[in-house]
């Protein structure tokens, strides 16, 4: 993709056991984190540590960008856009996998409507990876956009987030329904 060159450019080639290596302790952070924001779902607020209660990681780890945010971390700091694409890919492959086996198994119960929702997200996410990675070369105009961004998206509820998400997807519907009535 030599045209994206002039945006950012891999700098130099990394080994292969070190790209292996990152992308299997990705995708073990992804598992972990699935299973523990599971288990704080599953779990009495009461039951569980004063310190975890008083930062409310309950409802922390409940919200959808914290995911996202995580993503683009795991994104900027890729060594290539490739490899941006497969570690945020396998990041949530691990962290939906063992988040709605933890629930199906363990809690007793699969939330079907929920799960498809994020693994239509997993699906994407490999293309939004490969996007983002290039941000992290903009200039000081576009990373303050980009933080507003951000900030905005840790200071939504799940309300909030799907209004913004259903917006964005209403003109893709109205097209396509458009596009039947002819």
């Amino acid at each position: 993709m030599s045209f994206l060159d002039c945006i950012r450019r891999v700098d130099k080639q990394i080994s292969t056991s070190k790209k292996i290596t990152n992308t299997f302790a990705i995708l073990i952070f992804g598992i972990a984190l699935g299973v523990a924001s599971k288990f704080f779902d599953t779990t009495a607020s009461n039951e569980l540590p004063f310190i975890v209660q008083y930062l409310d990681i309950r409802n922390f780890l409940g919200r959808f960008s914290i995911w996202v945010l995580i993503a683009l971390c795991i994104s900027l700091y890729s060594h290539s856009p490739f490899r941006a694409a497969i570690n945020v890919f396998l990041f949530f492959l691990g962290m939906i996998t063992s988040y709605y086996l933890y629930s199906a198994f363990i809690a007793g119960f699969f939330p079907a409507s929920y799960a498809m929702i994020w693994f239509g997200f997993t699906v994407i996410s490999p293309l939004l990876a490969f996007v983002c990675w290039y941000g992290k070369r903009c200039g000081f105009s576009k990373r303050y956009f980009l933080v507003l961004v951000a900030c905005r998206h840790l200071t939504c509820t799940k309300t909030e987030c799907r209004k913004m998400f259903l917006s964005l997807i209403a003109p893709l519907t109205t097209i396509r329904l458009n596009r039947g009535k002819r």
